[in-house]
């Protein structure tokens, strides 16, 4: 974590200065300082003495343990900007034209050394960087690439180079674009790589050592974002290896990207994508959470693809007529018994009314919307997808506590009475059912999300247009999911060999 305590003022306000201090911990800042009751965006500048950071801040949000300094507020930070020269002023940053990060996963994704050593012909130590040409990800715009930097300068210069040299050559992500950008963009298109990379990796953690290229400025500006980037850092791999390697999926890397940043962009599926990457962040959360949250996915995405949004719409508009024919038909002498005794036995102050036919007549017209079930449109998805769920459900159910349940149900019986079960389970916790019948226990909840991770990380990686079959080996030895993906296995599978090994054969 870095801490810069120092004077700081208003940017609005540069007369009137205060001590202050700025917390950095990757993609998390804390900025606590004297100026109290700031409710409005500002930006505060300051210095640690080497370089000069701008702080843009919008209103307050709760202090940490991380705070040294008495008696400050706690403002709640959207990004800092670093430099040293002049800040352009404003609360907001335009014109970029370029931008570059690196993600410390991705040294692991390529999988080969970009430093070599070595020894001389006269037995001394030799050591140097490897020549690595980029690899591009994206050729439109914005034009996207993987190249890898020298720092074997940067770091040498700030030891002492008469007795150690240090080698380092890392990769980073560059990101070009045709016209000037704003801030808001810089963010979408790191949030959408880091995604596509956490789907293909299997984790991780930062979008760290930002450097902005703005037009029109000579020197290169350092970013830091306050939001979560991460995805899966929080779950302890099995088998503590990338999900793919680079060369698995390097000849259609860029129509992966690019059908994958449309689906990132569509608005459609919005809300489903950032709910599954908020559940995977850094923040602790209950594992009912997690099933409900995967639950709402799943059944969100269904009703997309499926149209029966659109079939609903229309059906509503034609219910009004039906309802009026309907009531004509109930609302008579023969009808009057049927209603009134049925629902007299449960209610006994109901009234035989006609605004009370008139709401029966629409329940029945509106039957049609509500007769696809959650187990059904999970079990069309399912069989969509590999079939995960439906691989795993007589196993998961015969880990119940309760065998009364099980009984002597054959596979097939369990499967369905699974499938039954999550959507009971999902009403239960979503809606805080009174009645517990045919939710899943406590021991097949962490099966059961596993599960449901594996289906929806089965579906995004379907909008990439990566083939059913490599989806299958992807997950198969997957480090985090491998006990519920194993049973896509086929005979003679074995799980992408390290580049080292590929590239020795």
């Amino acid at each position: 974590m870095e801490r810069h305590v120092g004077t700081w003022f208003k940017e609005k306000e540069p007369e009137k200065k205060e001590v202050a201090e700025l917390l950095i911990d990757g993609n998390s800042i804390e900025f606590y300082s004297r100026f109290h009751g700031e409710v409005f965006p500002t930006t505060f500048i300051g210095s640690d003495g080497e370089y000069r950071y701008k702080v843009f801040v919008n209103g307050s949000t709760k202090p940490s343990s991380n705070r040294l300094l008495d008696y400050t507020s706690s403002h709640r930070v959207f990004y800092v900007l670093m430099q040293n020269f002049s800040f352009s002023k404003g609360i907001d940053i335009s014109g970029i034209v370029e931008f570059s990060f690196s993600i410390p996963e991705l040294i692991d994704w390529i999988g080969i050394s970009t430093v070599f050593y070595g020894s001389t012909d006269m037995d001394k130590m030799a050591a140097g960087e490897m020549h690595l040409e980029p690899i591009i990800i994206h050729s439109e715009n914005p034009y996207v690439e993987l190249y890898f930097e020298s720092k074997s300068f940067n770091s040498s210069i700030r030891g002492d180079d008469r007795t150690e040299i240090i080698i380092k050559n890392e990769p980073r992500i560059k990101v070009q674009y045709t016209q000037e950008q704003d801030i808001q963009r810089v963010m979408d298109d790191i949030e959408c790589i880091m995604q596509f990379f956490g789907l293909l990796i299997g984790t991780v953690s930062v979008a760290q050592d930002i450097r902005l290229t703005i037009k029109d400025q000579d020197l290169k500006s350092w970013l830091y974002f306050n939001r979560d980037f991460s995805y899966n850092t929080t779950i302890r791999d099995v088998l503590n290896r990338p999900r793919t390697y680079c060369y698995v999926i390097a000849e259609h890397l860029q129509r992966y990207y690019s059908n994958w940043r449309k689906f990132y962009f569509d608005d459609s599926y919005s809300l489903l994508r950032r709910i599954f990457f908020s559940v995977n962040g850094k923040k602790d959360i209950f594992a009912e959470d997690i099933f409900v949250e995967y639950m709402r996915i799943l059944d969100g995405y269904h009703t997309r693809i499926s149209g029966d949004e659109v079939i609903k719409g229309k059906i509503k508009a034609t219910l009004k007529a039906s309802t009026k024919e309907i009531k004509k038909l109930i609302f008579t002498d023969e009808g009057r018994p049927l209603f009134e005794d049925t629902i007299q036995s449960v209610i006994p102050e109901w009234k035989y009314t006609s605004k009370h036919m008139e709401d029966i007549a629409g329940w029945i017209a509106a039957g049609f919307l509500a007769k696809t079930s959650l187990s059904h449109r999970m079990q069309e998805l399912d069989d969509q997808h590999l079939q995960i769920i439906r691989k795993n459900a007589a196993h998961i159910e015969k880990l119940r506590r309760d065998d009364s349940i099980i009984g002597a149900k054959q596979d097939e019986e369990l499967i369905q009475l699974y499938f039954k079960e999550l959507g009971d389970t999902r009403n239960y916790y979503s809606h805080y059912k009174l009645d517990k019948t045919g939710v899943l226990e406590s021991v097949q909840m962490s099966d059961t999300i596993n599960v449901l991770k594996a289906t929806i990380i089965s579906i995004f990686m379907s909008h990439m247009d990566i083939e059913t079959d490599l989806i299958r080996k992807i997950l198969e030895f997957d480090s985090e999911l491998h006990f519920q993906t194993m049973c896509l296995r086929e005979k003679d599978d074995r799980p992408f060999e390290h580049p080292n090994k590929v590239k020795s054969k």
